[in-house]
């Protein structure tokens, strides 16, 4: 059997072709094998051509990531966390076991409140990075745009990753335990988890602040409005980029965010939520415990511990099958004014 790397080196192939000849009882049945191989094989594997893109060092990571989208036919994705990777490994950094280390604490199921954080992705966190990196540049140059856009989190050095990376975990872990108070306890549940990213950098910013009540109230308005108001639908990073300045200045004495400002609710979308593809079905589901809804069997009003221990979801309150027989509308007895905690 003729090893396929020899083709592309004549002397070996020759020696190779040598020994493979020396048989003189197959040497003609060998010889038109040969002769075959070397008019129709061989000259494919020499002649073959590999397109190469070529990059100067100077290419900017965005423009790589472009070209790379372009030719790529195999599906593979080159996300941002792949180019910081590489790009922080010429510094000696592991980018990816840090992130593995990160993501054991933010989900560590030790931790009743990390189950809000179990889909929380290496992006999430570049995110809230780039987004406290900006804001803090923007203290010191009030021109400097807030951002999380990708070609804001490829520009991140290694100095940034390490000054911001476990204060951004730290926001997360906050941003959990207020959620958690706002009785959404598990990933499952979550309106919009990408609010979950200014909502972490929220954190960071204010500090020890955050706990004190009025600010934990603006932030929870904040929060409700961005859920009822379908704010957080579809692209988000410009979202996000306005929501950390503003809320923060509210906080200090500003004016309203303008997702509480632009936010609205029309009672008629009710009959519209009939699936947790629907943030507000999850946000209304979530604001019925929170404002004291009782289990329809125990009647005592729905913990965490009633939650898990009970497995809490979202049921119908009038069964399909007598809202049917009752003629009663499927557009409203499968929405979500027909359906409670249970």
């Amino acid at each position: 059997m003729l090893p396929i790397n020899l083709i592309l080196y004549p002397a070996e192939l020759y020696k190779w072709y040598s020994q493979y000849s020396s048989d003189s009882n197959k040497l003609a049945e060998r010889a038109l094998k040969w002769n075959k191989l070397t008019s129709d094989v061989v000259p494919r594997f020499q002649n073959y051509q590999t397109p190469v893109i070529m990059l100067r060092k100077q290419t900017p990571k965005e423009a790589v990531c472009q070209v790379f989208e372009n030719v790529n036919t195999g599906g593979v994705s080159l996300t941002v966390f792949e180019l910081l990777t590489a790009s922080f490994a010429a510094d000696n950094f592991e980018l990816r076991r840090d992130w593995e280390a990160k993501r054991e604490r933010l989900t560590n199921t030790n931790n009743v409140f990390n189950k809000i954080l179990s889909d929380i992705s290496s992006t999430d966190l570049l995110q809230a990075i780039s987004l406290l990196k900006t804001y803090n540049r923007r203290k010191q140059n009030s021109i400097s745009a807030v951002s999380c856009k990708r070609k804001d989190i490829l520009k991140l050095t290694l100095d940034d990753y390490l000054a911001w990376g476990d204060k951004a975990v730290d926001g997360f872990i906050q941003a959990a335990k207020f959620l958690q108070e706002q009785n959404i306890f598990s990933s499952r549940d979550l309106p919009y988890g990408s609010q979950l990213i200014p909502l972490s950098a929220i954190f960071v910013e204010l500090g020890g602040k955050a706990h004190n009540l009025n600010v934990r109230n603006k932030i929870a308005r904040w929060y409700w409005c961005g859920v009822l108001g379908k704010m957080y639908d579809g692209g988000s990073e410009t979202r996000f980029a306005r929501d950390l300045p503003e809320l923060i200045d509210w906080i200090n004495g500003g004016a309203e965010p303008s997702t509480i400002r632009d936010g609205n609710f029309a009672a008629d979308r009710l009959y519209s939520l009939r699936t947790r593809n629907s943030a507000a079905y999850k946000g209304l589901h979530v604001l019925l415990m929170k404002q004291g809804g009782r289990d329809f069997i125990s009647g005592v009003p729905i913990d965490i511990q009633t939650y898990y221990g009970d497995q809490i979801d979202i049921h119908h309150i009038f069964q399909r099958v007598y809202c049917e027989k009752n003629g009663i509308d499927k557009k409203m007895y499968d929405s979500i004014v027909n359906k409670t905690p249970i």
